[in-house]
């Protein structure tokens, strides 16, 4: 049963995952694109190490953004579309439980944004370790992504699925629940700030402090569960 409805949401959301697949590919090609058509030096005195430093560390930069856009279309879709079209209401006199289906969509959300995280993920932590054999004189060449700036980025995004499901689960329009996922992970930080200013609390010396990360990402994870519990109890379809 369970595969039945795994295959139904893939049909749901099979244009978004496509276009998920696309972006993500689109991130590296840019990114390539961007390091030969560079007018800096390193473009010619550059060996290949140092092109695939560039390369992965800016395109895993870009695909981390565009995973961000990407889960929230996915999150604020799998919902509202069978709302939309009313065909959850056909869905709602089937033998699966409510709770089967939630099942279902999460699987397929999640999974989704797994397999961009890793990518992306991937992609950094590569770049990282072919920072030895960059020729830094000819590339400008930083210090890296760290671990803690990785749980951040997994964290913002989490927040943006949870904020997105959380809304979507009282929608009909995936619009509106888009827009609040990608602006959740914004609202959290800023709340944690103001709670920071007023408790007095010392600031972090930089944005990636894990007080940071693992607040959002807690907070994520309620979204989530939330949007779940509403999308499980509501009395409407």
């Amino acid at each position: 049963m369970i595969k039945t409805l795994i295959k139904k949401d893939l049909r749901l959301l099979k244009h978004f995952i496509l276009t998920s697949i696309v972006v993500t590919l689109c991130c590296y090609i840019a990114a390539g694109v961007a390091v030969i058509r560079s007018p800096f030096e390193f473009t010619v005195m550059g060996d290949a190490s140092t092109w695939s430093f560039l390369i992965l560390n800016f395109g895993g930069n870009l695909g981390f953004l565009s995973a961000a856009f990407c889960a929230a279309i996915l999150a604020g879709s799998v919902f509202t579309l069978e709302r939309a079209d009313r065909s959850v209401e056909f869905l709602a006199c089937l033998p699966p439980r409510r709770f089967l289906h939630l099942v279902s969509k999460l699987s397929v959300v999640l999974t989704a944004t797994l397999v961009m995280l890793a990518i992306h993920s991937a992609a950094l932590i590569a770049s990282n370790m072919l920072i030895p054999h960059v020729r830094s004189s000819t590339a400008p060449v930083s210090d890296g992504v760290s671990l803690q700036t990785l749980f951040l980025l997994v964290a913002a995004i989490v927040s943006v699925i949870g904020g997105a499901l959380a809304i979507s689960s009282w929608q009909k329009s995936n619009g509106v629940s888009i827009l609040c996922g990608l602006l959740t992970p914004i609202l959290l930080i800023k709340t944690i700030q103001a709670v920071e200013y007023f408790l007095e609390i010392p600031a972090a010396s930089d944005g990636h402090s894990l007080r940071f990360a693992w607040t959002i990402l807690i907070s994520g994870l309620f979204l989530i569960f939330c949007g779940g519990y509403w999308y499980v109890e509501r009395a409407d379809p």
